[in-house]
């Protein structure tokens, strides 16, 4: 038995160092992706578990990097394999925009993976010419570029400046669709997804009039949150009691919100663009002397870019901005495995995954002495994630 237990630790020991040493000595080239266990396991000839745990020990030492559905891929050591990035912020950022919360997330992963940041910010990029732009990041010594900005078309100075750095670029907070458009990685959320599952958990919520607020300068556009509102009108049918455009500033809310309440009937739930909004609209309501959840109901959506404590815990989907940032750096981790300067098409597209909270400003079926509805089942539409995108309307422009 002792003899088996010793055979297999110097089997285990024996293909850790193979791979260890082929990774040091640049056979397996950093960037270079390994192949799944069961092929990998079949080529060293010896056992998924004895692989599986040479990759465990190689990955606490930072050799490889496992990104979920991409694969692993050597990354030689990961403290050391990105020195320096670029971090491109906007200086067109609206209010409750989650990308100052996201630069604080990017100064806390860059320190604990040891990279220097320099922040630069975009509109120096767009009013620099390109051969300064050129000089100027080849000085600098950066290995990667995170650009904070979003709602491409494809025509932005900003996209021929970035590839003319011959860098590879990270969108943190992309949206899908963005890669095909810049040519940038990018890390996204479904939030036609997302947003589709907010409107199905107010429906099995019971809420019989339900109000869809979103900012005024989403007026102009046909859809909220990917969803056209057709869309919304069909999946919410006579729910629905009225969508509403929203200055993102409390006294606007407050007065928009009085007439709304002064008609009748009343719409008994808010779904909100965002949680920043809701957040407003809570205020609003504070100040009129309503309460969340007993008057009415607040369901938010995309999570509140901030660590500050609040009075309510907001129902609603949450994005995963740490995942984010951390999938952000994996991506310039791996560079070598997707980024070609001359063929900035292959760039890689990550969606993220969101959670769903159920927070404390809506009240169940139960409290509100509802009789509960099985066919939408509260607990299926959280929590069965693959159930929801079975039943969401396909969008060729979209998905």
């Amino acid at each position: 038995m002792n003899t088996m237990i010793n055979d297999l630790k110097f089997k285990n020991e024996k293909i850790y160092e193979h791979i260890r040493n082929n990774i040091i000595s640049g056979h397996y080239p950093v960037g270079m992706k390994l192949p799944t266990e069961l092929v990998f396991a079949r080529e060293l000839n010896v056992g998924k578990i004895t692989l599986r745990a040479a990759l465990q020990r190689l990955e606490q030492e930072g050799l490889i990097l496992r990104m979920r559905r991409r694969g692993t891929f050597v990354s030689g050591n990961k403290d050391k394999v990105i020195n320096k990035i670029a971090v491109i912020t906007d200086y067109m950022t609206v209010p409750g925009s989650p990308f100052p919360y996201l630069l604080s997330l990017i100064s806390q992963e860059a320190a604990r993976r040891n990279v220097e940041i320099e922040q630069i910010e975009r509109f120096y990029i767009e009013h620099l010419p390109v051969k300064m732009i050129k000089k100027l990041f080849k000085d600098k010594n950066f290995d990667g570029i995170i650009l904070m900005t979003q709602f491409f078309h494809g025509n932005e100075p900003i996209i021929k400046k970035m590839h003319a750095t011959k860098l590879p670029v990270v969108l943190p907070h992309g949206k899908i669709g963005d890669t095909i458009v810049t040519g940038f990685a990018s890390v996204w959320v479904n939030e036609r997804e997302a947003f589709y599952q907010t409107l199905n958990t107010a429906l099995a919520l019971g809420y019989e009039r339900i109000a869809v607020t979103a900012r005024t300068d989403d007026a102009s556009r046909e859809n909220i949150r990917a969803l056209s509102i057709p869309e919304i009108k069909n999946i919410l049918k006579d729910k629905l009691h009225s969508i509403n455009y929203f200055e993102c500033n409390p006294g606007s809310i407050e007065k928009k919100l009085n007439g709304l309440l002064e008609k009748s009937p009343r719409p008994d739930l808010f779904i909100c663009y965002s949680d920043f909004l809701a957040v407003l609209l809570s205020l609003a309501m504070n100040n009129m002397n309503l309460r969340i959840p007993e008057d009415y109901a607040v369901i938010g959506f995309s999570g509140l870019p901030t660590d500050l404590p609040l009075a309510h815990n907001l129902c609603g989907v949450k994005y995963q901005y740490d995942k984010m940032v951390e999938m952000a750096f994996d991506l310039l981790i791996t560079r070598n495995s997707w980024f070609d300067p001359e063929n900035p098409r292959t760039a890689p597209s990550y969606c993220c995954d969101y959670k769903f909270s159920m927070g404390n400003t809506v009240l169940s079926e139960t409290k509100r002495n509802i009789p509960a509805k099985p066919q939408q089942a509260l607990g299926i539409l959280i929590h069965n994630h693959k159930a929801i995108k079975e039943r969401i309307p396909k969008c060729a422009s979209i998905l």
